[in-house]
């Protein structure tokens, strides 16, 4: 990340806004940003399709600034980028309307604000090797973050980390030709990494979000990155109404933590297909619960764990970060981990660090679901330890998420990391289908050997050693009182 590059976006970002934190004026902040990169980047292999005379358009907002009419003239220039080029532009500025933008009645006038605005960019570069235009590109990606951070956070939005989004899509194993589905994209981390580890094609990355300001700061982020094609939706991924036939090789995903999103309401319905599944309330399965046991009323909604498996294919892998009461909850939670295990779907789980996501400290888990393994066994990671501790949030650095992936690939136990554990480890009368890690990587540690008879001599001298202490102390005090 280029800390310079984003310093000064900060900065002219902030005396934009003034006082107007609004999702709004953020957007048409990037949307400026925007033209600033396709000036810069035309002659890249990014926008071959656009016209010269669009280009030189662009460039004649810097060349010719002006205090009036500049809102118009962005306006036009964006309606004559939507026009020669629909499929990227027409989602990426469909809420960009500067003409509409106002500030309070204490703001400074609309026009002389993007003035201020162009002139501050027009300082700033994006960079004359394809390498530094894609690092610059990729650090607007943490101002989106941070704006997400004083923006969302009171709505119980969460991001998720790159450094965590990096290593979920590492453990996808992508291939360049493999399509990536994400529920709950947010601000769309997750794609990113996923198209950056894996080299997809933009055309391959699918998500999806009911949050419309999500899905807007998400074109962005992706566009800032070089990808311009994904499939970037506005809608309720959980509707039954919406669901389609289309699946996927890999879902990568943060959905909310809420047990009533992420979890089905009758577990029994989980992982069977959709004509079998009920409606009505349903008896307990598979625990050992005598009786009925009454369930959540089915709605008209999925849940984020069945829309997962809906969504793979026949040998797809899905990768959530889930709260860490999934793992070791009673109930519905339970039942759902035994099924999950049952039917060797659980491929690893990681035990993360606490407070990593910014204004909150819940405690999550990555979740490591495989249609097609090849064994039964589950890998546990334990990489609660593995973070420098910061005033916002816990992060997790390079050398940590090395030390993840390491472990994964090598899918073994190593002392105070890892515990590769078989079925009948989790499902035995001690574990019963506890699947935090840490509860498997500290009951495996090594205890060291010890020679008894050492220790026994060392103990002995020790004894003897405060023996003679003791004598002194009453010897020096008995010189003392005379």
């Amino acid at each position: 990340m280029n800390k310079d590059f984003i310093v000064s976006l900060t900065k002219y970002y902030r005396k934009f806004r003034d006082k107007d934190k609004s999702p709004e004026v953020f957007v048409h902040f990037l949307a400026v940003l925007a033209l600033k990169f396709i000036q810069e980047t035309h002659e890249k292999p990014y926008f071959t399709d656009l016209k010269a005379s669009t280009i030189k358009s662009i460039f004649s907002i810097w060349n010719n600034l002006s205090q009036t009419g500049t809102a118009s003239r962005l306006d036009n220039i964006i309606e004559i980028l939507q026009e020669e080029n629909s499929e990227i532009f027409n989602k990426l500025f469909q809420s960009v309307f500067f003409r509409k933008l106002s500030f309070s009645e204490s703001d400074v006038d609309r026009d002389t604000k993007l003035v201020q605005l162009l002139e501050d960019l027009e300082g700033i570069s994006f960079g004359n090797t394809l390498k530094a235009v894609e690092e610059n590109g990729s650090s607007i990606g943490y101002l989106i973050e941070k704006f997400t951070e004083e923006s969302f956070h009171k709505e119980g939005f969460l991001y998720t980390p790159r450094s965590i989004a990096n290593m979920m899509a590492q453990m996808a194993n992508l291939e360049s030709n493999h399509s990536v589905y994400d529920p709950a994209a947010g601000i769309g981390t997750l794609l990113v990494q996923a198209a950056k580890v894996g080299k997809l094609s933009e055309n391959n990355l699918f998500g999806q979000d009911i949050q419309s300001p999500y899905i807007e700061l998400a074109r962005f982020h992706l566009f800032f990155n070089g990808i311009f094609n994904a499939s970037l939706e506005v809608g309720d991924s959980l509707s039954k109404t919406r669901s389609t036939k289309r699946t996927y090789d890999c879902v990568l995903t943060q959905p909310p933590f809420r047990e009533k999103l992420l979890l089905p309401a009758n577990p029994r319905d989980f992982l069977q297909p959709l004509k079998r599944r009920k409606r009505n309330l349903s008896f307990a399965a598979d625990n050992n619960v005598s009786g009925p046991v009454r369930m959540r009323r089915q709605s008209e909604h999925l849940d984020f764990l069945t829309q997962a498996m809906d969504s793979l294919n026949e040998t797809g892998k899905a990768i959530l970060i889930v709260p860490h009461g999934l793992l070791f909850k009673t109930g519905v939670a339970y039942q759902i981990r035994r099924k999950m295990v049952n039917n060797n779907l659980v491929e690893a789980i990681v035990d993360l660090p606490p407070h990593v996501f910014y204004s909150s400290k819940i405690n999550a888990a990555i979740l490591v679901l495989n249609k097609n393994k090849t064994h039964d066994n589950i890998l546990f990671i334990d990489a609660s330890s593995l973070y420098d501790s910061d005033r916002r949030r816990n992060k997790i650095r390079t050398s940590h998420s090395k030390q993840v992936m390491d472990a994964f690939r090598k899918f073994a136990t190593q002392e105070g990391l890892s515990y590769r554990a078989s079925q009948s480890e989790i499902e035995n009368e001690r574990n019963n289908y506890n699947l935090t890690a840490k509860r498997y990587v500290q009951a495996h540690e090594r205890i060291p050997d010890v020679n008894l008879k050492e220790l026994m001599n060392e103990i002995e001298s020790l004894e003897k050693t405060l023996s003679n202490i003791q004598d002194r102390i009453k010897t020096e005090m008995a010189s003392l009182v005379k």
